[in-house]
């Protein structure tokens, strides 16, 4: 298969090479180049990345340690380089629906590695540092994280079920979705806990005269200060009332449904840009 980039670059250049031999009163020209957009969906995409990645690791650096902020971050270039690989299986091209796919799933992609990583995380410093209890962190979340991914993924399998010509323009999304989040998977279930083991907890807990850890802890402790005494009881008031809890969001649904139905909050899925 041939790149799109490369045979704009070919035939510009050919065309700069021959324009300069022409007579005046001939003239060479290009005609209907749109790797102009593909190049601009490729810049989106990577630059989306860089910020992507950037964000989760300075939020993450805020609460958890560096190198799991550092390797819970990796997590995204890991599944959009197995995806990469994979994609020529599905058929599947680099072209400007599927480089939508990957911004898509730019923000979920990492999602399993931070609640992965935290509960390990957190169970270490709870039980000391040791290759069990990674596992048993890992392992208290497994089951949730897991199905919260194969949800997602499910929710895209119809799209390849699509048939016909515009069958083929949504199979490039779903595929690449579908790959990001299956090696988003295997990323934080088998290379992240191993990653993990390596991190020294009590030297870092000692720590206390390194000015970034002390800032850190400052909002480590204040979420922890609003999970306790906020969150958690607010959370056992919704518990102990159930079925008010159920029927506030039931309402929600209703509302939410209800100003799509009554047209007071309109939807348009291809408006008409002329008028």
């Amino acid at each position: 298969q041939q790149s799109e980039l490369d045979i704009s670059r070919v035939v510009n250049e050919y065309v700069d090479s021959r324009s300069a031999n022409m007579p005046d009163q001939v003239q060479v020209d290009t005609w209907a180049d749109t790797s102009y957009y593909l190049e601009g969906r490729l810049d989106m995409m990577v630059k989306n990345l860089v910020l992507g990645a950037m964000l989760v690791f300075g939020i993450l650096a805020l609460f958890l340690r560096l190198k799991l902020a550092f390797w819970v971050m990796v997590g995204l270039p890991i599944a959009f380089m197995g995806a990469f690989f994979l994609l020529p299986l599905a058929d599947v091209t680099i072209n400007m629906l599927s480089l939508f796919g990957f911004i898509l799933v730019l923000g979920i992609v990492v999602d399993d590695a931070i609640v992965i990583g935290e509960s390990a995380y957190t169970n270490l410093r709870a039980k000391g540092h040791s290759v069990d209890n990674i596992v048993e962190g890992v392992m208290n979340v497994a089951v949730p994280a897991t199905f919260g991914v194969l949800t997602t993924i499910a929710a895209f399998i119809p799209i390849l079920l699509v048939s016909g010509v515009s069958g083929q323009f949504f199979s490039a999304i779903g595929w690449v979705v579908i790959l990001c989040l299956v090696f988003s998977l295997v990323e934080s279930k088998l290379i992240l806990p191993a990653h993990l083991a390596h991190m020294n907890i009590k030297r870092y807990e000692k720590d206390t005269h390194n000015a970034f850890i002390r800032f850190q802890r400052f909002f480590s402790e204040g979420l922890h200060h609003f999970i306790d005494d906020v969150y958690a009881p607010f959370l056992r008031k919704a518990l102990n009332h159930r079925y008010l809890t159920l029927s506030v969001f039931v309402s929600m649904l209703i509302l939410s449904v209800g100003l799509l139905a009554g047209g007071i909050l309109r939807f348009v899925f291809f408006p008409d840009m002329t008028s």
